[in-house]
């Protein structure tokens, strides 16, 4: 009787994990230079798709059908280690609100008198109507991006790069 009351449960929040809709960042965006302070990294045909899967986001980065940068973040609160190196460690943590996605990047630094750390919190909001995706980075910078129309025509997603595996990761 046990097991089928957890089953029951089970079922019942998968069926409203897969029934809730995705947040309102998921989708396909264009890079709007103009409107931006700091993205002069980006081509100017920059396209972030944005995906979401439960709690963890991925944002990919395409220009000449070729992925540039992929960034996958947990935005359920948890944290994560991004990576170490020889003095520091990094972890990151995401949190998803109705219309904005921070981000908080955790740096401890260990070095010959102590240890010392720091957090880079990044934002990205989307506007009321859902057309403009702004991103906010701790370094001050500001990137616009407004959304694409649906293009039946359109594939749902950039086609693959001969090579997609050399894009950077971060977390």
């Amino acid at each position: 009787m046990k097991l089928r009351v957890v089953l029951v449960v089970v079922l019942l929040a998968v069926m409203v994990q897969a029934a809730s809709k995705s947040s309102d960042f998921a989708g396909r965006w264009k890079f709007i230079a103009e409107k931006s302070k700091g993205g002069s990294y980006f081509p100017p045909d920059t396209t972030l798709v944005v995906r979401q899967l439960g709690s963890r986001m991925y944002f990919e980065y395409w220009a000449n059908n070729h992925l540039f940068q992929r960034d996958e973040y947990r935005t359920d609160g948890k944290m994560e280690k991004s990576y170490t190196n020889a003095n520091e460690s990094v972890f990151v943590d995401g949190r998803l609100y109705k219309n904005e996605l921070q981000i908080t990047t955790h740096h401890v630094i260990e070095g010959e008198i102590g240890s010392q750390s720091f957090n880079d919190v990044d934002r990205w909001t989307v506007s009321q109507d859902g057309k403009t995706l702004t991103g906010r980075p701790s370094d001050g910078k500001t990137v616009v991006f407004q959304r694409e129309e649906a293009n039946p025509a359109a594939p749902a997603t950039p086609p693959p790069a001969s090579d997609s595996s050399s894009a950077p990761k971060k977390k």
